[in-house]
């Protein structure tokens, strides 16, 4: 087991970025990488796409060169156990959040509880806890963080009230747990009000093993546009038109109420813009919103990748404490028909759109979000030896 590589950073500093390095033949078993100028090893994992690890701390401009070594498991890392109905995500046995991917009247999937730093939760738990104290109980539709679009063929994919679409879960192609990552690749269908297909989803989460409470989670998505009746098959020409809305978020976060804007947090977006009135419906490669919970500062960003479509996104946030990334809808937030996202996808089009969140403590500026970004959108340069 003789692989090497090496790590260049480039221009920015690499704190925790997860690297993935393309071997030509993938050891099998426990592994880690080992710093062959320090020493010190790190906790690897094979993945669909080559080696995965967690690059700790390298100074822009340096470089590292690392050798794939056997290791002994010592249990620790991300776990992710099926229950009924759920995913539950531990990191060193402490719960991260719960994947609810099914029950009975069901809307979409969503991601609740999400626990950060100092096991504070970052996120709302109305609707899911009528009565949680402090919490305000608007929008029962924003449940903690989910994956919706408001406008699909004529159907609400994004409320829940009459008329609404759904997600609905098909299966999981493959559940993993590992000393770096652990995460799902699961198979859904995006239906109108009467469960006609609008298209077909896999979607393929990992969370990272990052210490101290800070919190990675990767969202790919991948659709496949098609129209289809009732019987799973094609319905007219197939096609399937996405309106410009500003209810949207491919990756939507609604934070605890605590943290709103409006009463004592923080929206940050990656051109400095402050707040709902410097943020709602501009365009940014990144977003924040911190504030205190349990009276400690918090935060999580949401990531746009630049190989995704309309890149860097619209950001449908606000000050009362909703969150999400909005590829299309530049009308419904400039009021410039010149902007109108809207578009009619063909029977069998397809559409890749990838985020990341970062779960942090302190604003964005003290837990660098602007640097955690470059490792999810511009990664460091690895090169195989050999």
């Amino acid at each position: 087991m003789a692989s090497r590589f090496t790590v260049r950073a480039g221009q920015h500093p690499r704190r925790f970025a997860p690297i993935t390095v393309a071997l030509p033949d993938l050891p099998t078993g426990s592994l880690s990488v080992r710093n062959m100028a320090t020493g010190r090893s790190t906790a690897a994992q094979g993945g669909p796409d080559g080696l995965v690890f967690l690059l700790d701390d390298l100074a822009a401009g340096a470089e590292a060169r690392f050798e794939v070594e056997a290791a002994v498991d010592d249990g620790q890392g991300v776990r992710v156990v099926e229950r009924e109905n759920e995913l539950e995500f531990t990191v060193d046995g402490d719960l991260f959040t719960r994947y609810r991917y099914g029950g009975e009247g069901l809307a979409r999937p969503y991601f609740w509880p999400v626990v950060g730093p100092d096991h504070r939760q970052v996120t709302r738990a109305f609707p899911m806890v009528a009565d949680a104290p402090g919490e305000v109980h608007d929008h029962p539709h924003h449940r903690s963080i989910w994956v919706a679009y408001g406008e699909l063929d004529g159907y609400d994919a994004w409320a829940e009230g009459p008329n609404h679409g759904s997600t609905l879960h098909v299966g999981f192609d493959e559940i993993t747990s590992g000393p770096v990552f652990g995460g799902f690749r699961e198979q859904t269908q995006w239906v109108d009000a009467v469960g006609n297909g609008l298209l077909k989803e896999e979607r393929a989460v990992r969370v990272y093993h990052i210490p101290d409470g800070v919190r990675l989670m990767d969202v790919d998505l991948h659709w496949t546009f098609g129209r289809l009746n009732g019987r799973g098959r094609k319905f007219g020409l197939g096609q399937v038109h996405l309106g410009d809305t500003k209810e949207a978020g491919l990756i939507a976060v609604r934070v605890a109420t605590s943290m709103d804007a409006k009463v004592n947090g923080k929206i940050e977006n990656a051109w400095g813009g402050t707040n709902e009135a410097e943020t709602w419906g501009k365009r940014a490669p990144w977003c924040d919103y911190s504030g205190p919970v349990d009276g400690e500062t918090v935060g999580i960003a949401a990531f746009d990748h630049p190989s995704n479509l309309h890149f860097p996104c619209y950001w449908h946030v606000r000050n009362y404490g909703l969150m999400g990334a909005n590829p299309w809808s530049g009308e419904s937030f400039t009021d410039n028909p010149m902007e109108n996202g809207a578009t009619t996808y063909r029977f069998g089009d397809e559409l890749r759109f990838r985020y990341r969140l970062y779960i942090h403590p302190g604003d964005a500026a003290s837990a660098h979000v602007r640097d955690h970004w470059f490792n999810f959108g511009f990664p460091p340069d690895v090169k195989v030896e050999g």
